[in-house]
């Protein structure tokens, strides 16, 4: 029997040492931050001094054999992960395995006008017993604004999506921060705003890569991700759509006033559309030039979406937001990301997909289903409203393909 057996209590106090390590490296794993902070140094000398000296531990104790001989292969792939993680970490960064995007679904109410059926008379119509549900022309009062992605485009080809794209350092800008002061919006304001939502938060909120990635300085002042990707979806949108929703709180009584005072302001909505089209930045100075800010008050935190790993070699994590405007707004379309556009019901555009007209994206597929019991178009801003305290969790789906097709899992 060996001198380490020979003593119960030598045994006992080698056990609980060794737990005592392994839980630090559990602590470490579980903690991300700190994990990928001694990954980066090589797996910290100290770490693998204490790995070595568990492992001689257990391997010297005849009474933890079967023990020894489990833990140690976990022990080795802490260390073969860490290390992995070491070398690869910093190309990561540089290389992320998807980019961020942002994405806006702009609800329109419809006039009285539109509601109604065409060649109907209103007040008969009104005044008539058989009004109801079944008889109104139009279920929704509402639309949903789709754009058709370009064939040429490198992902979804000629679908139908909300207008949006990929999220830009730009929108991160610490030059953000003199836009809302010179409103009279403090910063403090906009870090209340950040903080409206209690429920969950996904990671390209609480760790949003698109700074880190692209080169970002260390000591900046960027934004915070929850202003960051709204700014993104309002700057693609306008890029896309010509929709340019802008606010000034020092002039509007209300959220609703915003868009009809912004298009009776005299903007060359096409020059600015291409200036932002090849420079990000050009969206801050559009704002500085019509004395206002991003309307981010607007939007609504919808859901997140992560491209499965099974469709195409481009997989983006995309942020939706949704903005209730109280009439439909003029489009411009740029006619190079997207080349249609279409102001529709959620129950009209689902069924063009399903009976094949058209091409919907599952994501495109499972928003505008969430929408349909939501007739009217104050159900669907309430609802928004108070979802949005929830927070979201980043979804993605699992495609299963088949002889004969695929399914498409959601949650």
């Amino acid at each position: 029997m060996s001198k380490h057996s020979a003593n119960p209590s030598d045994g006992s106090l080698n056990m609980v040492a060794t737990m005592l390590w392994l839980l630090r490296l559990k602590r470490l794993k579980q903690n991300r931050a700190a994990f990928l902070s001694a990954t980066k140094l090589s797996f910290d000398a100290d770490i693998k001094a204490d790995i070595n000296k568990a492992q001689e531990t257990f391997y010297s104790s005849e009474s933890t054999h079967g023990f020894c001989s489990r833990t140690s292969v976990r022990v080795g792939e802490l260390t073969s992960r860490a290390s992995l993680r070491g070398k690869h970490s910093a190309a990561e960064m540089e290389n992320p395995p998807w980019r961020e995007a942002s994405s806006l679904i702009i609800a329109a109410r419809l006039s009285l006008h539109d509601v109604v059926a065409k060649g109907k008379n209103l007040s008969t119509l009104m005044n008539s017993k058989a009004w109801n549900y079944s008889t109104r022309p139009n279920a929704s009062d509402y639309r949903i604004l789709m754009v058709k992605r370009s064939g040429l485009s490198s992902f979804m080809a000629n679908a139908y999506v909300f207008p949006g794209g990929l999220v830009e350092v730009a929108d991160y800008s610490p030059l953000w921060w003199s836009v809302f002061n010179k409103l009279g919006i403090t910063r403090g304001e906009l870090m209340d705003f950040c903080s409206n939502i209690e429920g969950h938060r996904p990671p390209m909120i609480t760790t949003p890569i698109t700074v880190k990635s692209k080169g970002a300085l260390p000591n900046e002042d960027y934004l915070p991700a929850d202003i960051g990707l709204r700014i993104a979806a309002l700057r693609e949108t306008f890029e896309e759509t010509g929709i340019l929703l802008l606010t000034n709180p020092s002039l509007e009584t209300t959220q609703e006033a915003t868009t009809h005072t912004l298009l009776s302001q005299n903007i060359d909505i096409q020059t600015w559309q291409k200036r932002v089209h090849n420079d990000p930045y050009a969206f801050l100075d559009l704002c500085l030039e019509c004395h206002m800010c991003p309307d981010i008050w607007s939007l609504y935190e919808w859901s997140d979406w992560l491209t499965p790993t099974s469709v195409g070699h481009r997989r983006y994590d995309t942020m939706f937001y949704l903005c209730c405007l109280p009439r439909q707004p003029d489009v411009l379309l740029d006619e190079g990301e997207v080349t249609i556009m279409k102001w529709v019901t959620p129950d009209e555009m689902l069924t063009n997909h399903f009976t094949d007209s058209i091409f919907l994206a599952p994501p495109q597929v499972y928003e505008l289903s969430r929408m349909i019991p939501l007739q009217s178009y104050h159900e669907l801003k309430n609802f928004a409203k108070k979802r949005e305290s929830q927070g979201c969790e980043r979804w993605m789906p699992v495609i299963s393909t088949a002889v004969d097709g695929a399914v498409s899992y959601l949650p």
